[in-house]
């Protein structure tokens, strides 16, 4: 007669995923969703949603929203497509990792922002001409239902 398997302790659940991350390093959560990609689209093609895949997610201990999960995979996709152009036919998770960082890439703390494109420019001064010459007592308009 067969011994039944017991459950492993919280102990040992705690030592068998500290033995997978390596604990001088901290991950960025992209990079965990791009790890665990494959996964995540198969459940979605399996008709799971963002929220339960959210849910599972945070069970591991990756904490994310379904607004950010789904950023990151259209991010993770962009960047696999991109790469399938340039003739990388099955990229690596460290390829995907790059061409993610290539597309948004991180500004420095304390830097100034990036230059508005010209147009956000030459239609800002326009308004601003606009409220000028019109003035603010020509912007109300009355209403005769509220005048008492």
């Amino acid at each position: 007669m067969k011994e039944p398997v017991k459950a492993p302790t919280l102990a040992e659940r705690i030592e068998m995923r500290a033995q997978e991350v390596h604990p001088d390093k901290a991950s960025p959560v992209i990079s965990k969703i791009i790890e665990a990609r494959g996964a995540i689209v198969q459940e979605r093609l399996r008709g799971h949603s963002w929220a339960h895949l959210v849910d599972i997610l945070a069970a591991e201990g990756v904490n994310l929203s379904q607004g950010t999960l789904r950023n990151y995979m259209a991010k993770i996709g962009r960047a696999e497509a991109a790469l399938k152009d340039k003739g990388v036919l099955s990229p690596t998770n460290e390829h995907i990792r790059a061409a993610v960082w290539r597309e948004h890439p991180k500004v420095p703390a304390g830097s100034d922002p990036p230059p508005r494109p010209q147009q956000a420019k030459v239609e800002d001064k326009a308004r601003a001409q606009r409220a000028v010459s019109v003035g603010p007592a020509a912007t109300l308009s009355r209403n005769p239902d509220r005048e008492l």
